[in-house]
């Protein structure tokens, strides 16, 4: 495996070009030196998919992550949604 050292200037590319990648900069013995790092991602870095649940003219809107019965609102199908019933999805309801 090759392995290749970038330069100051890509660094600095991508810690202008990226959220997630950051610079910070100190004196070590009378030395300026840079540290490029990075930080863990945040579920807000990640697009907040949301399913919605209508019914006579009411909306109820949960993340498609949230968990029922060990299942993702998100991959559950239009028959499982609806056998819950709108009611326990109100009595429920987070966002």
């Amino acid at each position: 495996m090759e392995y290749y050292l970038k330069t100051r200037e890509e660094c600095r590319q991508i810690v202008e070009n990226s959220e997630a990648f950051y610079v910070t900069e100190t004196v070590v013995e009378g030395c300026k030196v840079e540290l490029y790092d990075y930080r863990l991602a945040s579920i807000n870095d990640f697009e907040q998919v949301t399913v919605t649940i209508e019914e006579d003219g009411k909306k109820l809107s949960f993340y498609h992550t949230e968990l029922i019965n060990g299942k993702m609102i998100g991959e559950m199908t239009e028959d499982e949604i609806e056998k819950l019933g709108f009611d326990f999805f109100e009595s429920i309801k987070t966002i």
